[in-house]
């Protein structure tokens, strides 16, 4: 990654402003400028993170987001131990979790090439959660006035960044409302 700091543009600087929102610092507008919100946004995230807190986004700072990104979980993770038999569609349905998340959380590219005694992250959903497959004509947004939640749910347990694309067939972590 390129280094970043105040007065610096582009895809780059979106990239790491999604990023440091997906990990609790607000640094929005994310406009692909790196202004005074994106500055204090990654002084708070090196300062929480045990880094040289000075507001440049350098190869420290960037392994630093990427170790949090993969780690970042809204309930929760466990480690599952694949065995003869198992495929990822039927580990995540076994956890209340979708294929997609599992494969985020696992860098897996090819879903039929897991081996056995693999350990995979498997991100936790709520108790309350329920996996809904996407529809033909399916928004985001009629999907939480459906269940009655908020499409900020929607986004975090699915670990969706805007313009928050969803795909017919695809499955959802759908919770509760939170607000």
């Amino acid at each position: 990654m390129v280094l970043l700091k105040i007065g610096s543009t582009g895809a780059d600087v979106k990239k790491l402003q999604t990023s440091l929102v997906k990990l609790g610092f607000n640094s929005e507008p994310i406009d692909g400028v790196f202004g005074p919100k994106t500055d204090a946004a990654v002084r708070a995230f090196q300062k929480d993170y045990g880094l040289v807190v000075d507001g440049i986004v350098e190869k420290n700072t960037w392994a630093a987001i990427d170790k949090a990104l993969q780690q970042k979980t809204y309930f929760g993770t466990l480690i599952y131990t694949v065995f003869r038999g198992d495929n990822l569609i039927t580990i995540a349905h076994n956890f209340n979790s979708t294929l997609e998340n599992v494969l985020k959380f696992n860098k897996i590219s090819n879903p039929d090439l897991i081996k056995l005694g693999q350990k995979i992250v498997i991100p936790l959903s709520p108790p309350e959660a329920i996996i809904y497959t996407v529809k033909s004509g399916d928004s985001l947004d009629n999907i939480a006035i459906k269940f009655g939640t908020i499409v900020k749910n929607l986004a975090i347990y699915n670990y969706l960044f805007a313009p928050y694309n969803i795909y017919r067939k695809q499955q959802l972590v759908v919770t509760a409302s939170l607000k």
